[in-house]
């Protein structure tokens, strides 16, 4: 028994299944952040695709200033659209020595769109590139990895 278990009546956790939790509870955003990083920190050049710029909107919401940056966003988005924006990109493109690895990184409990399955079908039909939907920057590692 545990000095905490002890003192406050209840089982704690240990350092493993507090990490394991922090990580399931991730955002898409965040497993994102780390994968740059560790593509950054050994040099491989990779390209985050548009479909997963977003859009600021600093202001407080309902406000003049909110409408108007929220009009000038959806303006944005319209013309990246007309100018070839498609649904189903991967969040990021990894440039490898044999492959273009295509990389739609999801939170632990995110789950691809029916564009994105449908894109997957269209490029691991090629000979030169791949797309993968992964959950969590640690699988995604490995993935880049099995490639290196």
């Amino acid at each position: 028994m545990s000095l905490a278990t002890m003192v406050f009546g209840k089982p704690t956790m240990t350092a493993k299944e507090y990490r394991d939790k922090a990580y399931s509870k991730m955002s898409e955003e965040q497993h994102q952040e780390q994968l740059i990083h560790w593509l950054d920190k050994h040099g491989i050049y990779y390209e985050v695709s548009s479909s997963g710029v977003w859009l600021p909107n600093l202001h407080r919401k309902g406000s003049a200033a909110w409408r108007l940056q929220n009009s000038s966003n959806l303006k944005a988005m319209s013309k990246m659209k007309k100018t070839g924006l498609n649904k189903g990109q991967a969040d990021i493109k990894v440039y490898l020595k044999d492959i273009e690895l295509h990389i739609e990184l999801k939170a632990m409990r995110g789950t691809a769109t029916p564009e994105q399955l449908k894109v997957q079908k269209i490029i691991n039909k090629t000979s030169y590139a791949k797309y993968e939907v992964v959950k969590g920057y640690l699988n995604a590692i490995d993935l880049v990895e099995e490639y290196l």
